[in-house]
C-alpha cells in the first residue's frame, strides 16, 4: 500500500512537470531553440527516472506479497492469475491432488500445473510430480493437458534438464512476475478461487 501511494505521488509529480513544461514554453516563446531543447531533455530524464522508480516499487511490492503467502494461498493466487488470462481454472483439493494444484483450460491449450511455493530452487521431484500428475488428470478428465511446474523461485540444473526431456513447461520467478505485471489479480479473485476448490465445492 505504501508503495502504491509513493507511485501515485511520483505520477502526480510527472504530471506537474509536464504542465510546467507547457507553461514554460508558452511564457518564454522568445527563448532560443537551444534553451528549449535543454529544458525538454531535463524533463524527459526526470520522467524516465520516475517511470523506472515506479516499476521498481511495483516489482518490490509483488515480490513481498507473493513470498509471504502460504502454500495454499499461492495455489489459489495462481488459479486466479490464469483465470485473468482467459482460462477456466480448477483448484484441486489440498490433499490427494496427485501432484497437480491447478488445472487451466481454454479449449486449445490446457495446463496441469504443479505449484511450488519455496525460498529455494525447485529440484527434479517437482518435475516428476508435474509429469505424473498431468498423466493422471489427462486420463481421468479426457483432456490433453500439458504438464507445467510453476514457482515463485527458480529451478535447479537437474530440474531444467529433466523438464526439457519430458516436456514439462517451467514457469519461474522472472516469467511469473512478467505475467503479474500484465494481469492484475485482486484479493477477491483469489478468495473466489479458494472457495471453489474441489474439496470445498
Amino acid at each position: 500500500l505504501i508503495g502504491l501511494i509513493i507511485i501515485s505521488i511520483c505520477l502526480n509529480s510527472a504530471t506537474d512537470l509536464r504542465n510546467k513544461k507547457g507553461s514554460s514554453e508558452s511564457n518564454n516563446s522568445s527563448n532560443n531553440s537551444s534553451n528549449k531543447s535543454k529544458s525538454i531533455k531535463k524533463i524527459n530524464k526526470r520522467n524516465n527516472f520516475i517511470i523506472i522508480f515506479s516499476v521498481i516499487l511495483i516489482l518490490v511490492a509483488l515480490y513481498n506479497i507473493i513470498d509471504i503467502m502460504n502454500d495454499y494461498r499461492f495455489e489459489a493466487f495462481i488459479a486466479a492469475l490464469y483465470k485473468k488470462m482467459g482460462y477456466k481454472t480448477i483448484l484441486t483439493s489440498e490433499c490427494g491432488d496427485k501432484g497437480i494444484d491447478v488445472l487451466a483450460l481454454n479449449g486449445d491449450t490446457n495446463y496441469a500445473i504443479q505449484v511450488k511455493h519455496s525460498k529455494n530452487p525447485i529440484g527434479i521431484q517437482g518435475v516428476q510430480e508435474a509429469k505424473s500428475g498431468c498423466e493422471y488428470y489427462s486420463n481421468r478428465w479426457g483432456f490433453q493437458f500439458i504438464p507445467m511446474l510453476l514457482s515463485n523461485s527458480s529451478f535447479t540444473t537437474g530440474a531444467i534438464d529433466l523438464a526439457n526431456g519430458t516436456g514439462v513447461k517451467l514457469i519461474g520467478r522472472d516469467v511469473l512476475f512478467d505475467m503479474l505485471l500484465s494481469n492484475k489479480v485482486a484479493n477477491e479473485d483469489v478468495v473466489s478461487c479458494e472457495l471453489h476448490r474441489l474439496d470445498r465445492a
